[in-house]
Parts: structure tokens; C-alpha cells; sequence
């Protein structure tokens, strides 16, 4: 008995070791932004620590800025629901994965990308985002259900896949849609009112 209980114990330290391990940092926040984990929730402000397998809120007209430790960025727009669910950075493993619910976002890749086979995936309702090191953009501009992705800059493609097919977006300023039920459109040159439309859902104004 006494050592499955120290065992059984050493797995539980073990987990709320990995649950509170400090991976980023809040580089800025506009509105409510919530920051929970299991039962427990903060408020996230400004320089604010990040901590692993956390789910970030961000409520009506909100916005909320990230900085990972090897320097990659998300930026969320209003009414989203991320969870940071896998993510290591260190000599032996390099590795991230975000699950992203609703709402729009913005990742800017950091050093987690500079090896021949990074491990970076984005993954929603309505597709699985492979990514490489880039600059882009996620949300739904056509209405309740769908998502939109658009690449925005860098030097890599953006693979997105799902249950019914795989693009692959190679140009900056091109994007695909994902309807429900459906393989993700062929990537197509979004016009100039269309990439506003995506930038105004996660555009912000740091004063400081």
C-alpha cells in the first residue's frame, strides 16, 4: 500500500508540475482575458507568466498578445478559446500544439521552427494546420462554422488538411476556407477588403 501511494503520489506531483511549468509570458491584453487551468482562473495582464496545458478566453471586442520561450507569438482576437495544450522547448524536444475553439488568431513562429522537421500543429473544429516556420492568419469571415486561413508572410507553406482533403498555401496574401463537411477550398489570392477584414479581427493599439 505505502508504495503505490508514493508512486501514485510522484505521478500527481509529476502532473501539477507539467500543468504550472512556465512557458510564456503576456506581452498585452485589452478587456477580459481569462487564463484557467483545471478549476483555478486569473485575470491576464501585462507580463503576466503563461504556464503549459492553460486555456485562454478573451471576451467581447477583447484582444490578447503571447510570447512563447522560443519566441513564437499568438495573438487573439475577441470571444476566443485557446488551449495551449502541448508544449515543449528545450535540446531533446521541441514541440507545440494549439487547439483552437473559436475566435480569431495570428501565430508568428519563433525558433521552435528552425529544425528540418518541426513539430508544430494547429489544430480546430474544422481542420489540422501544419505549420512551418511563417506568419498566419485564422477566423471565419463567412459566416458561423467555417474557417479561413491565410498565409501572410514567411518562407514556409501552410499545410491544411481534415477529414475530407489537404491544401497546401505557398504564397503570401493567399488563403483557404473550410466549410463543414468539406475539404479545405483550393487556396485562392484573398483580395485587399478581405485581408483587412481578417487583420481588423485581431488588430490592436499598444500605447505603451
Amino acid at each position: 500500500m505505502k508504495a503505490w501511494a508514493i508512486a501514485l503520489l510522484g505521478i500527481g506531483m509529476a502532473a501539477q508540475a507539467m500543468a504550472t511549468e512556465e512557458v510564456g509570458t503576456t506581452v498585452f491584453t485589452r478587456g477580459d482575458v481569462i487564463a484557467a487551468v483545471d478549476d483555478s482562473e486569473r485575470d491576464l495582464q501585462r507580463r503576466d507568466p503563461i504556464y503549459a496545458q492553460e486555456r485562454i478566453n478573451t471576451g467581447e471586442d477583447a484582444r490578447a498578445v503571447f510570447r512563447l520561450s522560443d519566441d513564437t507569438v499568438v495573438t487573439l482576437g475577441e470571444n476566443a478559446d485557446v488551449l495551449l495544450e502541448d508544449y515543449q522547448f528545450d535540446a531533446e524536444d521541441k514541440r507545440l500544439l494549439l487547439d483552437v475553439t473559436t475566435g480569431a488568431f495570428r501565430v508568428v513562429t519563433g525558433k521552435l521552427t528552425l529544425t528540418d522537421k518541426p513539430n508544430f500543429t494547429v489544430k480546430s473544429q474544422r481542420s489540422t494546420i501544419a505549420v512551418r516556420g511563417t506568419d498566419f492568419w485564422g477566423g471565419s469571415l463567412h459566416g458561423p462554422g467555417t474557417l479561413d486561413v491565410a498565409l501572410l508572410d514567411g518562407e514556409h507553406a501552410l499545410i491544411v488538411s481534415n477529414d475530407y482533403g489537404t491544401v497546401e498555401i505557398t504564397q503570401h496574401g493567399f488563403g483557404t476556407t473550410i466549410y463543414p463537411g468539406k475539404a479545405p477550398t483550393e487556396p485562392s489570392q484573398w483580395g485587399k477588403d478581405m485581408m483587412q477584414k481578417a487583420v481588423a479581427t485581431i488588430a490592436y493599439e499598444d500605447n505603451e
